[in-house]
């Protein structure tokens, strides 16, 4: 059986090289993911790195021209498209922000204060072992009482039109806004006041003018 090398991308920090038959369906391939992972119940999908659209379950991974080397996105599929945010974490560029209004956050115990200078800015913890991927964090939450339990790029603030939208990154780690779970990779627009949870860590989210 002809077989093609993937990488499928799990999230934004996690990523696995795959080994798979030619004419095995998509669909396949997300359900032996789904099952390995041990994702939560719910319809998933597979995206072309560089693209929007999911590729067709139905049909074989030949038939979705899928070539050794192809890297996968893999998503739920009511929030398929790779949103603006992960986008612009792959590129690493720095973005400015055209709003008015600074935004910060503040830390809710201890008030210890993250600006918003730039997007994607990343809400987490440093790499180590890495530090080029550290460009983008602007909420350095490393130190912080409960830290452990926040992913090194756990969720990401991106502006657009004068608006702020927060985005979860890790599927495993869950973002909260107001104690309202956020959806991977769908946006949500926040307002002054709103209650961020990262693992165990409370950020309040705030604009000064």
């Amino acid at each position: 059986m002809e077989r093609v090398i993937l990488t499928i991308h799990l999230n934004e920090t996690e990523k696995r090289r795959v080994n798979a038959g030619r004419n095995v369906t998509a669909q396949a391939l997300i359900d032996e993911i789904h099952s390995k992972f041990k994702y939560p119940r719910g319809v998933y999908a597979l995206i072309r790195l560089g693209t929007d659209e999911p590729i067709a379950c139905s049909r074989t991974l030949a038939q979705n021209g899928l070539i050794s080397g192809d890297e996968l996105y893999f998503r739920e599929s009511d929030s398929a498209q790779v949103s603006r945010s992960v986008a612009s974490i792959e590129r690493g560029a720095l973005e400015p922000i055209s709003a008015s209004d600074e935004a910060y956050f503040h830390e809710e115990r201890k008030g210890q204060v993250f600006e918003i200078r730039w997007q994607p800015a990343i809400i987490g913890r440093p790499y180590q072992m890495n530090p080029s991927k550290n460009k983008l964090l602007a909420v350095d939450l490393s130190g912080i009482k409960g830290s452990e339990y926040v992913s090194r790029h756990h969720a990401c603030i991106t502006e657009k039109g004068g608006q702020y939208i927060i985005e979860s990154l890790n599927p495993r780690n869950p973002t909260c806004v107001n104690d309202q779970r956020l959806k991977i990779n769908h946006g949500q627009i926040l307002q002054p006041g709103d209650r961020v949870r990262v693992g165990r860590i409370v950020l309040v989210f705030n604009l000064r003018g």
